[in-house]
């Protein structure tokens, strides 16, 4: 069997390295529609500071799974991976290609690998304590949890409460043993919610997994500098596209200061100028460092948990076109 046939491509990397430009040149010459896999482009109103692809670019190719949500609204990758399972089949009845395009790893881990949905469910008490305790000083509790769980805040930004709050929930119900788990909670000061660890600990003798999507995936890799550069110039592009405009209308729309959409980087940025925290000189500065960082946490992602990838260099204008041949060969095969 030809399992070529059956898989969908997609294409990772880090965060401005040039990844729409790349699938915009390749809807030119393939019948592709496009799987946005990034947590901030499911958010109505959430268009620069997630770098959403304009309207004349959505004009030359179909993106999926973008403006999904109110932005006072939450969003989760089982949402995530079940929209996506229904863009994937009603692209496919119309005889297109599905591309996932995007840099929020745990989103596409989830898709082609079948997550257990079940096995780390909401834990209402837990979460009222992670944030009643964040709320009081963020710092601290998210230097706690990466004391307990070292390995596991390896791949998370322990300065957004909605992914402190899913590692833990992850860790405490999958990722431990019931003694550790206990022990987490009293180091924690979240006893209180030790009935609720447990109970949802028994809850995954159940089990339910959603399919995996069979992926080909490529990763591009872009060098640290030629990536700094891009990234500095995106941020000072952002801001001057009215960055600071879209969170105060986000914000006086009435969401909650601490809702999820604006816990993205620029978002949360650009909401301390707004509070008279930060200046508008060191805003650009600011984003520009925590994108970086981030950008660093993808590419540890990306080593660490799609190791299957082709890797494709994504430095120079020769690598880039390079790249872009190599995807544009395997497509080319897959719709033979």
């Amino acid at each position: 069997m030809d399992t070529c046939r059956f898989e969908i491509p997609a294409i990772a990397g880090p965060t401005a390295c040039g990844k729409t430009s790349l699938v915009l040149k390749l809807a030119t010459q393939f019948p592709i529609e496009v799987l946005s896999c990034d947590s901030r482009k499911a958010f109505i109103g959430a268009d620069i500071g997630a770098a959403k692809p304009t309207k004349d670019e959505q004009k030359q190719v179909r993106f999926h799974l973008m403006d999904l949500v109110q932005p006072g609204d939450a969003y989760s990758v089982q949402q995530y991976v079940q929209a996506a399972h229904s863009a994937i089949a009603e692209i496919e009845q119309r005889g297109m290609l599905p591309l996932i395009e995007g840099g929020t790893g745990l989103y596409l881990e989830a898709l082609m690998r079948g997550y257990d949905f079940h096995h780390a469910p909401p834990l209402p008490k837990l979460r009222e304590l992670l944030q009643a305790s964040w709320a009081l000083n963020s710092a601290k509790t998210a230097a706690a949890v990466l004391g307990l769980f070292p390995n596991e805040s390896k791949r998370v930004d322990m300065q957004n409460l909605p992914r402190v709050i899913r590692l833990l929930e992850r860790t405490l119900v999958t990722g431990s043993c019931e003694e550790d788990a206990v022990q987490a909670l009293e180091a924690l000061e979240f006893s209180s919610a030790k009935s609720e660890v447990l109970h949802a600990r028994r809850q995954c003798a159940s089990r339910y997994a959603i399919a995996p999507v069979p992926v080909r995936g490529f990763c591009l890799l872009t060098e640290r500098a030629e990536l700094a550069r891009r990234i500095e110039m995106r941020t000072n592009q952002m801001i001057a596209d009215g960055l600071v405009d879209e969170v105060a209308a986000l914000i006086n729309s009435g969401i909650a200061p601490d809702a999820q959409v604006l816990t993205g980087i620029g978002y949360r940025e650009a909401a301390m100028y707004l509070q008279k925290e930060i200046t508008m000189e060191q805003l650009a500065p600011l984003i520009s460092l925590r994108t970086r960082q981030f950008a660093k946490r993808q590419d540890t992602w990306n080593r660490n948990r799609f190791c299957g990838f082709e890797q494709l260099p994504f430095t120079t204008e020769q690598e880039r076109n390079a790249a872009h041949e190599r995807i544009a060969e395997w497509i080319a095969k897959r719709l033979a």
